[in-house]
């Protein structure tokens, strides 16, 4: 599937060379040699697949990841690497990339994988407007009044909303508006293109709460 895509890589042969490659197939191609010219793109415009070299100049190295995500919401991050190991491509998923690839990889397979790599920008793309969608109408009907106290907590939950990795408790009792105050938060978050998961922990028993949340491992 074409897409944007952001080449950023300081060995001007591959990244040419992989430019070219990702025109044939029909993508929209840009590319940068460190991690800040690739901010300062990323700021006049957006991509829907960003590559990034993990052996980046001023040694940048994966911390580019860091760098880059909050300025590329919704973008997907693929790591390719020269020298790939086990370590680094960890390290990388744990940055929030999607994919590590190494660079010696057949070229079939390495458009492939960021034609794959488009397909999830795009499906994060559809989720967040549907969420936008989903969301918007409800916030405007069920957060009724125009009180001073409803307006103080429409602003709250915009503050909120604006906060990076904010952990929030609502609380109160049944039937007080809890679910709407937390979709109202996460439909206009950052994240509003990831899936909005309620978990009714009343009907989930004690002794099962923590695999159904986080998972087990069977045998432990």
């Amino acid at each position: 599937m074409p897409g944007r895509v952001l080449i950023v890589d300081r060995d001007r042969e591959f990244a040419g060379s992989l430019e070219a490659r990702l025109r044939t197939a029909g993508h929209d191609v840009s590319v940068c040699g460190s991690g800040n010219e690739a901010s300062l793109a990323l700021g006049a415009g957006s991509a829907d697949v960003v590559i990034v070299d993990d052996r980046l100049p001023s040694g940048e190295g994966l911390g580019v990841l860091e760098l880059l995500r909050p300025l590329a919401v919704g973008s997907v991050f693929l790591v390719v690497s020269e020298h790939p190991d086990l370590d680094a491509a960890v390290d990388a998923m744990r940055r929030g990339a999607f994919d590590y690839i190494s660079k010696q990889v057949e070229e079939r397979e390495l458009l492939l994988r960021v034609d794959r790599a488009a397909e999830v920008a795009l499906l994060r793309r559809r989720m967040a407007e549907a969420s936008v969608a989903s969301v918007s109408k409800p916030v405007d009907t069920e957060l009724l009044g125009e009180s001073k106290v409803m307006r103080d907590l429409r602003e709250r939950l915009r503050a909120l909303s604006e906060s990076d990795d904010t952990t929030v408790l609502i609380v109160g009792e049944t039937g007080t508006g809890k679910g709407v105050v937390a979709r109202t938060i996460h439909a206009q978050s950052r994240r509003a293109y990831e899936p909005f998961v309620a978990v009714d922990c009343t009907t989930i028993p004690a002794t099962l709460v923590e695999s159904e949340l986080f998972g087990y491992e069977k045998g432990a």
